[in-house]
């Protein structure tokens, strides 16, 4: 699941974070979590998608 994450993907992180992948990188993505903010988090970080 986490190699087949692409943009526009809604995740929530371990940590709880609900967000939009915005960017794909080889170890980290970077999620919106609201309007005019992302965060970079580790890949490993994102426990599943959701609808």
């Amino acid at each position: 699941m986490i190699d087949e994450l692409q943009r526009g993907d809604k995740v929530t992180t371990i940590g709880g974070l609900y967000g939009e992948v915005q960017d794909v990188h080889e170890d980290r993505v970077v999620l919106k979590i609201a309007e005019n903010l992302k965060v970079e988090v580790a890949k490993s970080a994102v426990s599943g998608t959701r609808e």
